[in-house]
């Protein structure tokens, strides 16, 4: 993943445009602040959960997972 540009940031994460080379497109990313392990399960579970819907009103998650301490 390759961050094109910061978009937002706020005390519990920040949000950016990146480029997917799996998908080969652009993409939102959200990295979340925090360090405590069982909140990075809890953000991952959360992840998963989203990835599962499909509605054309909301943005449809491509994935989550744990890189360098962040989710």
């Amino acid at each position: 993943m390759k961050i094109l540009g910061h978009l937002a940031s706020c005390e519990a994460s920040e949000f950016s445009r990146a480029r997917d080379p799996v998908l080969d497109r652009d993409v939102a990313l959200t990295l979340f602040n925090t360090r405590d392990e069982t909140e990075h399960q809890q953000l991952l579970d959360e992840g998963r959960r989203l990835s599962r819907i499909r509605h054309p009103n909301i943005i449809q998650v491509q994935g989550a997972a744990c890189h360098d301490g962040q989710v």
